[in-house]
């Protein structure tokens, strides 16, 4: 399951910042991609909220700026 948590947050990613999959790694942050400005930020955050039936807070949100956070918080809600 942990797999799957980041396999599908990684290609959310891919998704809503238009780049290939191997341009995204657990290391990725949003200063490492041009797209991830504040409004793709939200697209991720509402797109992820979509994809596991979970609603972030605003704390965890604003603290949502690597990839490895991501899954780490996402994994967390999910009870994982």
């Amino acid at each position: 399951m942990t797999m799957d948590v980041q396999e599908k947050v990684i290609q959310v990613l891919v998704n809503i910042l238009q780049v290939s999959p191997e341009e995204i790694s657990t290391k990725t942050t949003s200063d490492d991609v041009e797209k991830w400005d504040s409004m793709n930020h939200i697209n991720m955050i509402l797109a992820l909220e979509q994809e596991f039936g979970i609603r972030y807070d605003e704390e965890q949100v604003v603290s949502m700026l690597s990839v490895g956070e991501i899954i780490e918080i996402t994994k967390g809600m999910l009870g994982l």
